[in-house]
């Protein structure tokens, strides 16, 4: 979104959605994968390279997790 949030949406109450912040420097998620574990790991491109960050679903108060790497444009 305009503000670099990322929306999760609960597939078993539809009504709870859950909203993090990304950095400033983040331009795009380009790809999200889910484990079984329920963490959910969001690569973005950023203004340097590429970043991937962490959510762990299954935590009490999940939290935006990272950069777990970077990787530059150079």
């Amino acid at each position: 979104s305009k503000f670099n949030y990322v929306f999760v949406l609960n597939a078993f109450n539809p009504n709870f959605i859950q909203r993090y912040q990304l950095p400033q420097h983040i331009n795009r998620c380009m790809k999200t994968f889910l484990t079984d574990t329920h963490d959910l790991y969001v690569m973005c491109e950023s203004d340097y390279g590429y970043e991937m960050y962490n959510i762990d679903l299954d935590s009490p108060e999940p939290y935006l997790e990272g950069p777990l790497f970077e990787y530059s444009h150079e």
